[in-house]
């Protein structure tokens, strides 16, 4: 009954060494990062408008305070 539990860990433990190992392979440090681009327009600045929802579409302003 012992050498079964033991044996029964063993075998336990092993599988976890090889997930735990099959985890760090799978995150690739060497890779660069990846880098963002920006919702811009071509022209200037300005934001995207059609990465907004209506909301902020409507409320959009250029400068800030220029009323509602």
């Amino acid at each position: 009954m012992l050498v079964n539990i033991v044996k029964r860990n063993l075998k336990l433990k092993k599988q976890l060494k090889q997930k735990k190992a099959m985890a760090k392979i799978k995150f690739d440090i060497s890779k660069q990062p990846h880098e963002r681009i920006p919702k811009t327009t071509s022209i200037g600045r300005r934001p995207k408008k059609s990465s907004m929802n209506k909301s902020k579409k409507r409320s959009w302003k250029k400068y800030k305070g220029q009323g509602k």
